[in-house]
C-alpha cells in the first residue's frame, strides 16, 4: 500500500492519516526495526511476538537494566522486510494486556549516541563540561570519550579509571591540578517494592565531578537528569556569571536534597507500619501472614536505610574533607550533617520497632500457650482417671467403697505439691 504509484492523498483518505504520520510511515523503507515502549510488567518476549504476528515474523528483544538486572519496559522488534515494520507501526496505540504500547520507528541501537556533552564558559574564564553518559549506549563509547577527554585536558588516568567503576563509592582525591569528586545520589525512580531486593546501584546513580582551576567537568546519567533540580534550573538560565564554587555547590545541594527526599518517604513509610503495630496492640485482627509480611516489609526497609545511611556517611565524610571550613560550601555541609542525624534516627526506629513487633509476636504466642497449659492442668488428671477406670479387668481396690473419692482427692494433692515446688515454698 505504500507503493509509489498511489498518492499521498489517497492514503490520508483511506487511514485517515495525517501527512506527518504518512511521510513517517513512508521511513519504514529505510528500517526493518521498530521501537516497542509501554511495556505491561508481565509481557514477555514471546507475548510481543505474538502481538505483532499479523503483521510478519519478527524477532522481539526486550532491553534488561544492567543496574537492576531486570527487564525494562522497551525493546525492539525487527522484521524480515519493510513491509512487516510499516504494517506494526499501524498498530501503535493498541493495547497489550491491558497497556496501550507506543510503536514507531526504530533509530538503531549501534547509532544511540553515548554522550551528551556540553560546554558552558563562564565571564570569570572558567569552563563548566556537563557530560550525561547514555546507560543504554556501547560501553565502548564511553571508555574512548573518557580517554579522549583525559589526553585533552591532561587528567591522570587514575581518576579516569575511578570514573568507569559502576559501583564506585563516594571519595574524593587530588592529583595534580585536578581533583575528583566521586557521589552517589538517590535515585529518582526508585520502586518501593518489597519483593525487590534493594542494593547499592538499585538505589542510587554516580556522580563524578572533575575540579581543576579553570575548569569543572561533571559527569551523570541521562536517566537522573530530573534528580538535579538545582543544576537544570541553573543550565536552563545560564549566563556566565556564575562562580566555578556556585556550579559545585548546585550539585552537591541536589545529592544532599536527594538524601532528604528519599529518607522522608522512608519515615512516612515507617509511620503507616507503626499504625499496624499499634492496631495489633489494640487486639486487631491479625494473622501470621500479616505478622510475616509486616516483619518482611521491615526488614526491606532497614536494608535500604542501611545503605543510604553508609551512604551518607562516606558522602559528608567527601564534602567535608573537599570543602574544610569554606563557609561558602556551609549550607551543604548543615544539610549532610541534618540528612546523617535523621538516617540514624530512622535507623534506629525501624529497629526498634522490628523489636517491638517481633515482642508482641511472642507475647500473643506466649498468651496462647498460657490457654493451652491451663486446660492442660484439668483435663490430664481426668483422662488419667478415665482411663485408669477404664481398664476391662478388676483391681483389688475397686471394691473399696471411697476407692474414687481418695484416688481424686490423691491427685488433686499431688498438684497441690506439685504446685508449691514450682513456687519454692519448700
Amino acid at each position: 500500500i505504500f507503493s509509489e504509484q498511489l498518492p499521498f492523498h489517497f492514503l490520508r483518505k483511506m487511514f485517515c492519516l495525517s501527512r506527518a504520520t504518512l511521510m513517517k510511515l513512508s521511513l519504514c523503507f529505510l528500517a526493518k526495526e521498530v521501537y516497542v515502549g509501554n511495556l505491561p510488567p508481565r509481557a514477555g518476549e514471546e507475548d510481543v511476538e505474538k502481538f505483532f504476528a499479523g503483521c510478519g515474523k519478527c524477532t522481539f528483544k526486550i532491553i534488561m537494566d544492567r543496574d537492576l538486572q531486570r527487564a525494562k519496559s522497551w525493546g525492539f522488534a525487527s522484521f524480515e522486510d519493510d513491509d512487516a515494520a510499516a504494517r506494526a507501526i499501524l498498530l501503535n496505540g493498541k493495547e497489550l494486556h491491558g497497556k496501550a504500547l507506543r510503536i514507531s520507528l526504530s533509530q538503531g541501537r549501534q547509532g544511540t549516541q553515548a554522550i551528551f556533552a556540553t560546554d558552558y564558559v563562564s565571564k570569570e574564564g572558567f569552563v563548566f563540561s556537563d557530560v550525561i553518559v547514555n546507560p543504554d549506549s556501547n560501553p565502548e563509547d564511553y571508555e574512548t570519550y573518557l580517554m579522549k577527554l583525559a589526553v585533552e585536558n591532561g587528567i591522570p588516568e587514575a581518576m579516569i579509571r575511578d570514573c568507569m567503576t559502576p559501583n564506585h563509592l563516594p571519595k574524593v582525591e587530588k592529583i595534580g591540578a585536578w581533583t575528583v569528586l566521586i557521589l552517589r545520589h538517590t535515585r529518582g525512580d526508585v520502586v518501593r517494592d518489597p519483593k525487590v531486593m534493594h542494593t547499592m546501584p538499585s538505589l542510587t546513580h554516580r556522580l563524578v565531578l572533575l575540579i581543576s582551576e579553570r575548569r569543572v567537568i561533571t559527569i551523570r546519567r541521562v536517566g537522573a537528569l530530573d534528580d538535579f533540580p538545582e543544576v537544570a534550573n541553573l543550565v536552563k538560565t545560564w549566563d556566565g556569571s556564575a562562580a566555578m564554587n556556585g556550579v559545585v555547590l548546585k550539585f552537591l545541594d541536589d545529592v544532599a536534597t536527594s538524601f532528604h527526599d528519599f529518607l522522608a518517604d522512608d519515615m512516612q513509610e515507617l509511620e503507616q507500619h507503626e499504625t499496624l503495630v499499634d492496631l495489633h496492640i489494640t487486639n486487631a485482627k491479625h494473622t501470621p501472614s500479616t505478622d510475616m509480611d509486616l516483619v518482611w516489609r521491615l526488614y526491606k526497609m532497614q536494608r535500604r536505610v542501611t545503605v543510604h545511611r553508609r551512604l551518607i556517611v562516606l558522602t559528608n565524610a567527601v564534602v567535608t574533607q573537599y570543602t574544610g571550613q569554606d563557609p561558602f560550601f556551609q549550607r551543604t555541609r548543615d544539610s549532610l550533617q541534618s540528612a546523617l542525624y535523621n538516617v540514624e534516627n530512622l535507623y534506629e526506629n525501624i529497629n526498634n520497632l522490628l523489636s517491638l513487633h517481633l515482642a508482641l509476636v511472642d507475647n500473643r504466642t506466649n498468651q496462647f500457650l498460657y490457654v493451652l497449659t491451663s486446660f492442660s492442668v484439668i483435663f490430664i488428671p481426668l483422662t488419667f482417671i478415665c482411663g485408669f477406670y477404664g481398664q476391662n479387668f478388676h483391681l483389688p481396690e475397686f471394691d473399696l467403697p471411697p476407692h474414687f473419692a481418695h484416688l481424686l482427692q490423691l491427685c488433686v494433692l499431688m498438684c497441690t505439691l506439685s504446685w508449691l515446688k514450682y513456687k519454692n515454698f519448700f
